[in-house]
């Protein structure tokens, strides 16, 4: 029994770990975009989806 919990507390950990991995890989993005705006280089994302592609809903 102790080896089953011992695994989850390993995968507990593992995932706040990833969790806040995450949290800082999306801050250095932020920061990134934000400077590249004031740099005046930063053109966004390209479309994904045609607007004129897409029939409204009604």
């Amino acid at each position: 029994m102790k080896a089953r919990y011992d695994g989850r507390i390993v995968l507990t950990v593992l995932g706040m770990v990833a969790e806040r991995e995450r949290g800082f890989i999306k801050a250095r993005q932020r920061d990134g975009i934000a400077k590249a705006k004031e740099a005046g280089v930063y053109t966004g994302g390209k479309s994904r989806i045609d607007g004129e592609g897409v029939e409204p809903q009604g």
